[in-house]
């Protein structure tokens, strides 16, 4: 009995310390932020965003984000990360104004963060130096991400990205920008991705002309055209993937001569590519001719191709050649462009690929494409039921970007599936449903 009464008193004893423990340290922080030491400021905003209070102490924050300490500010911004949420907009958005431009950078991302939690992974912000060096390590990763369309946007958000993107003297930090304001599609800050697009430095313009194709404004397509004559590999290839997305029908003259007379392989391939999403029947010569091509990325873009052009005379050529197609990426172009010419076998590839981690998004893009039209979402519904956990998780996206009226007792049946993954994806396909059928 004894013992028992000891250890209830030590337990008691220990909860008190650790309370004590607790007021003491925000006493430490309440203290440490209002002192004239920069390295006392800078462990109290550590010590405030270890403690979970931060949220409820912005107030306290905002005098911090303007520090004479670069330390300082960057503390504060990456707590403000932590916290997330609408509240720290107005401090993230005085920080993308910060002299120190890596600190433009971090604010830029922590203001799409807000809206995209994981956007920024909180793991690589240890320190300035850290996130400095790898700016432009994570500029040449692509971004499939964009807002979902049912996310609203702050005007005073990508106004503030807008502007460092228009005035920012590092192009690291006006690189960010654009790709943020892509991210967002926002459309609104137009000027200033035409800015990036006519910069002298490459990083900016490829992310400028990516975010155009994000947004999908297909206007602003003649505005970028001259961009195929520029000698820079990655700009020229930025412009293919932009002016196919915007289906600009200016550019094909100059697409035709890049597929003619470029050395680049890959450019090639990106050119084609374009063309095969620009409406024009007169380009069925030229895809026929690199059906057959020994690479397999211009045999990719020519399937595509003939697809979206839409000739029944060429439904057996397309068989015959997904036949005989080694090449995981142009069989499911094949598989696509066959599905387009009205035979619906090729749905199995398309499918049968979402369960592949290094095609599924290949086939996810197909397949929304695909799923425009109800006859072929009438053939997706028994998989989007029946299929593999993959299958009915992307197929519930597919459905979300591409589903009409009919699509919405489907999603909310797999709103209910027994797979957790699967269930939320339809949820989040409804909400995104749902806002584009308004």
């Amino acid at each position: 009995m004894a013992t028992k009464a000891a250890g209830r008193i030590l337990t008691v004893m220990a909860v008190a310390l650790c309370a004590c423990g607790a007021v003491l340290a925000q006493g430490a922080w309440e203290t440490g932020l209002d002192s004239r030491d920069p390295a006392e400021r800078l462990r109290a905003v550590r010590a405030l965003r270890e403690s979970g209070d931060a949220a409820n102490q912005l107030d306290r924050l905002a005098g911090l984000i303007s520090d004479p300490s670069d330390a300082v500010r960057e503390a504060v911004i990456s707590t403000l990360i932590r916290v997330g949420g609408a509240g720290t907009h107005p401090m993230l958005i005085e920080a993308t104004r910060d002299p120190l431009p890596v600190l433009q950078v971090m604010a830029v991302e922590a203001l799409v963060n807000t809206y995209l939690p994981g956007y920024v992974r909180t793991g690589r912000l240890s320190g300035v130096r850290s996130l400095a060096s790898s700016v432009k390590g994570r500029l040449t990763n692509p971004t499939p991400t964009v807002l979902p369309t049912y996310v609203q946007v702050d005007a005073d958000v990508p106004r503030a990205i807008g502007a460092v993107l228009q005035e920012g003297r590092n192009p690291d930090a006006r690189a960010t920008a654009a790709r943020a304001l892509g991210v967002l599609r926002a459309g609104g800050e137009r000027d200033a991705l035409l800015s990036g697009v006519r910069s002298r430095d490459a990083a900016v313009v490829v992310e400028s002309s990516l975010a155009f194709k994000k947004i999908e404004d297909e206007s602003v397509g003649p505005d970028l055209v001259f961009l195929l004559r520029d000698p820079e590999r990655s700009v020229q290839e930025a412009a293919c993937e932009a002016l196919g997305q915007l289906r600009t029908i200016e550019a094909i003259p100059a697409l035709i001569r890049v597929v003619e007379d470029s050395r680049r392989s890959g450019t090639r391939a990106k050119a084609l590519e374009a063309l095969a999403k620009i409406p024009d029947r007169g380009g069925r010569d030229r895809f026929l001719q690199y059906l057959e091509h020994k690479d397999r990325f211009m045999r990719r873009a020519a399937a595509e191709g003939l697809g979206r052009i839409g000739d029944p005379a060429d439904v057996a050529r397309i068989r015959q050649r997904l036949s005989r197609e080694k090449a995981g990426s142009a069989r499911l172009a094949l598989a696509f462009a066959a599905v387009r010419l009205g035979d619906s076998s090729g749905l199995k590839y398309l499918l049968r690929a979402l369960d592949s981690l290094t095609h599924r998004f290949e086939a996810r893009a197909y397949l929304e494409e695909l799923a425009r039209e109800q006859g072929v979402r009438q053939w997706l519904y028994a998989t989007l039921s029946a299929g593999t956990e993959d299958q009915r998780k992307h197929l519930a996206v597919v459905l979300g970007a591409s589903g009409g009226e009919d699509t919405l007792p489907h999603l909310e049946e797999r709103t209910r599936d027994s797979n957790a993954q699967v269930a939320q994806s339809a949820m989040e396909a409804l909400r995104t449903l749902r806002a584009r059928l308004m």
